[in-house]
């Protein structure tokens, strides 16, 4: 039996606060935060600098924002995409270990409608060991080395074809310059950070949220979508 998803008080409260002061605000805009200049060749136009008001609106949106992320992160959603990697024979203790880090990273990250996810700002400067990341293999132009990070690109590669099926739009993504078998060719989403990096928009109507984990030598990321209303 659907029910109607209802949130907390305090959000709702938050929300008509929100949608009552900006309604007031762009109907009726103040004299005093905008002049009256009549512009000539001559006299440019005036820049009017970000007002109290409208700081404080911005930031009251993001809270609103960062409640329905963390109301999203548990409450009952809809798979819309999936897509499962094995490690095979690259199950070395390192990469597997960078895996594993990367995965639990992006793990429940949500994503409300219109908003860009990146791989390399949710997982972070791999390259050293400062986030936990040790020496695995990699690729390197075309040859295979050890660097730190080692193993993350088969995350990144599981979670493209995941946004994939997903149908949702990527606006980033590169191949490895070696073939690599945890996926078929030309389905990879190297990231090397900051230079090659794995965005996609959630381009839907509706929150969405990733799920990933290691289970066994599975490397599995899913897509779930929240749709307000039939929960």
């Amino acid at each position: 039996m659907k029910k109607s998803f209802v949130f907390g008080g305090t959000v709702v409260f938050l929300a008509s606060i929100l949608l009552g002061s900006a309604f007031t605000y762009l109907s009726k805009p103040s004299e005093a935060t905008v002049p009256s200049v009549t512009a000539t060749a001559s006299t440019p136009l005036p820049i009017v600098d970000e007002t109290p008001l409208n700081r404080l609106q911005k930031e009251e949106i993001k809270r609103y924002q960062q409640q329905l992320r963390e109301s999203y992160r548990t409450v009952q959603a809809t798979v819309i995409g999936s897509y499962t990697t094995d490690l095979g024979n690259h199950n070395e203790p390192n990469r597997v270990h960078n895996i594993r880090l990367s995965l639990a990273t992006i793990h429940k990250t949500v994503l409300l409608p219109g908003e860009t996810f990146s791989f390399n700002g949710a997982v972070g400067d791999s390259t050293n060991g400062k986030l936990g990341y040790k020496p695995a293999t990699v690729i390197i132009g075309k040859e295979f080395a050890t660097d730190y990070g080692g193993g993350i690109c088969q995350v990144s590669s599981t979670l493209y074809n995941a946004v994939a099926k997903a149908k949702l739009r990527v606006t980033e993504r590169y191949s490895h310059s070696l073939a690599v078998d945890y996926v078929p060719k030309g389905q990879d989403a190297t990231v090397s950070y900051p230079d090659l990096d794995f965005k996609f928009v959630n381009n839907s109507e509706y929150p969405i949220r990733i799920e990933s984990t290691l289970q066994g030598s599975k490397v599995i990321c899913t897509i779930l979508q929240v749709k307000i209303g039939e929960h």
